[in-house]
């Protein structure tokens, strides 16, 4: 009796370690972008600016995008956040450049060189913008990768749009 009821106790840890893993989000990595030449730009997770993809509490999204240029870039992202129901939305937003669609690393800023995030309370609908000449921030790879992280602790669900704009020195 006292095997059979250890059974069913480790069969329950067992069930309940499996739906909470289940239940965790798993980051949504979209397909690679078209090709954008440099000067161009480019809109992506909603068309004409016009939100279409969605963010939820502790979602994570990543876009790549392949960009032709001959010169050294100062990407300039636009974004347009459509919030759902009340509340605040904390997203962060992470950069990363590579050769190639597989490896990246992180795009650096300022005088440090630190790896180059955006972070954003969002409490209202509304369009930001994302200067990497502003801040000190280049592009030097062929793919950039755009990650978005919402926190746990947010409580609002939004969609969003991004215009890239590929400008070079």
């Amino acid at each position: 009796m006292k095997n059979l009821f250890k059974a069913l106790l480790f069969s329950a840890a067992i069930m309940a370690v499996s739906l909470c893993s289940h239940a965790q989000t798993h980051p949504k990595t979209y397909p690679i972008l078209g090709n954008v030449n440099q000067g161009q730009f480019l809109d992506f997770a909603g068309n004409n600016f016009v939100p279409s993809d969605s963010l939820t509490v502790t979602d994570t999204a990543r876009y790549i995008i392949p960009i032709t240029h001959t010169n050294e870039l100062q990407n300039y992202l636009a974004f347009n956040w459509l919030k759902i129901g009340a509340g605040t939305a904390t997203l962060k937003i992470n950069f990363y450049q590579g050769n190639d669609p597989n490896n990246f690393f992180t795009v650096k800023a300022g005088k440090l060189q630190a790896a180059y995030v955006k972070n954003y309370t969002l409490a209202a609908s509304g369009v930001n913008e994302i200067s990497f000449l502003r801040d000190t921030a280049s592009f030097e790879g062929r793919y950039l990768k755009v990650e978005l992280i919402t926190s746990s602790t947010a409580s609002v669900k939004g969609k969003y749009a991004f215009r890239l704009k590929t400008n070079y020195k």
